[in-house]
């Protein structure tokens, strides 16, 4: 049996990763939105920041970090981007969100 290089396949239900994404897309594909590596970034991101005020009472009982939690924004196109360079998905949301808690002095200091 001769296969083509992954390269050279197209998509279809013989070349999809697992038949999730082949011939049973149409019966699941309700559940890309919860179970996609989008899903997957975002709730990650907001493991850690929930994280955050448990963090804050053992530094510091005058942080607040619920309020920052609702105020912080992110987006998974933004953490992909640094997990092109980092190679680790964990460590890309742990600089995302070095990155976004710069600009609030209370929680830089966490």
């Amino acid at each position: 049996m001769v296969c083509a290089s992954s390269r050279e396949l197209e998509m279809s239900n013989l070349t999809a990763l697992s038949p999730l994404d082949g011939r049973f897309w149409r019966k699941f594909k309700e559940l890309a939105s919860s179970m996609s590596e989008f899903r997957l970034i975002y709730f990650r991101a907001l493991g850690e920041i929930k994280w955050l005020p448990k963090l804050s009472n053992t530094l510091s009982k005058s942080l607040k970090f619920q309020a920052l939690a609702k105020k912080l924004r992110f987006t998974c196109k933004a953490m992909e981007k640094i997990e092109k360079v980092t190679n680790h998905d964990v460590k890309a949301v742990d600089y995302f969100l070095d990155q976004k808690c710069e600009s609030h002095q209370d929680i830089a200091k966490v």
